[in-house]
């Protein structure tokens, strides 16, 4: 259990370093605005590039340069720029439940992520662990890791990547799975309501217990969100990842779905509830193939 909650906060930490690497061409500053009040009580907007005890000079938008003399306006009054929105999206989330009675149960679920998009790069990591224990004894314990960094080609919808993930089960035959891909995306659809980048590539998987080597594979996934209005959304996605030189026989399957309702009358506080469902070919030693776990929490974003 130590060792997944390390790994969710190494990923997590993750953007940090790299915001501090990656280097973005800035948009030059809007020039500072104003609103002057007029004598007759009407309000321009502009900047003003000219006062002295003459007047000022403003520059409208529409109007261009108007000469306004000490009596034909009250005020000048600057407009504060609102803030530029920021690139970075992150969040937090939980559920936990239990019961002490006969037997004693708990249930618990923790995840987080952070999300860069901006001048055409896409950087993303999301972590998430299960733990269910029963009279003290575990009987699920689960982590999944996934980090995307895309780059959008020129103006088209197409896109290239590199992915990783790391999973790990302490109740599947191979106990650890590494995966690392690198392909190309394609923008689908853009625009709400709906979002959807499919992506296909190539790469390598090892899982450590069963076949402990690393074996070519293919993937072939998606991610989307539909945007239900201002309050309510709902991020889905999945994949399908199998061993190039055996199709059929080793490959697995992952898909989820996320209701998330931002609740009114707060600023960052969410409530989600979603499903997720993995299938594996390759477990073994009577270890469930699919297992299909659902939550309901509470998300913070930030």
């Amino acid at each position: 259990m130590t060792r997944c909650l390390a790994l969710l906060a190494a990923l997590l930490a993750a953007p940090l370093a790299f915001a501090d690497a990656l280097a973005l061409v800035q948009a030059q500053p809007t020039p500072p605005q104003s609103e002057v009040k007029l004598s007759n009580g009407e309000t321009l907007k502009g900047e003003v590039t000219k006062q002295d005890a003459n007047g000022i000079v403003l520059k409208h938008p529409v109007l261009g340069d108007i000469a306004l003399r000490p009596d034909q306006f009250t005020e000048v009054k600057a407009i504060a720029p609102p803030a530029p929105a920021s690139p970075w999206k992150s969040y937090v989330n939980a559920s936990v439940s239990g019961v002490q009675s006969t037997n004693d149960t708990l249930d618990v679920r923790l995840a987080g992520g952070t999300l860069y998009k901006e001048d055409g790069w896409l950087f993303q990591v999301d972590a998430q662990w299960y733990y269910r224990s029963n009279n003290g004894e575990a009987q699920d314990n689960n982590a999944l890791a996934t980090q995307i960094l895309e780059r959008d080609l020129g103006e088209s919808r197409w896109t290239i990547f590199e992915k990783a993930q790391f999973e790990y089960d302490e109740f599947q035959s191979w106990k650890q799975r590494y995966s690392i891909f690198g392909g190309v995306g394609y923008r689908l659809y853009t625009e709400k309501p709906l979002e959807l980048t499919p992506r296909i590539g190539f790469g390598a998987t090892r899982e450590e217990g069963t076949s402990d080597r690393w074996y070519p594979s293919f993937l072939a996934s998606f991610e989307g969100l539909w945007t239900i209005n201002d309050e309510q959304r709902v991020k889905f996605g999945g994949q399908y990842v199998p061993d190039v030189a055996n199709f059929q026989e080793f490959y697995f399957i992952n898909v989820y779905a996320d209701f998330i309702w931002d609740i009114p009358n707060t600023d960052n506080l969410s409530f989600i509830a979603g499903v997720r469902d993995e299938y594996n070919s390759s477990a073994t030693d009577g270890t469930a193939k699919n297992e299909l776990r659902y939550y309901a929490g509470i998300q913070f974003n930030f």
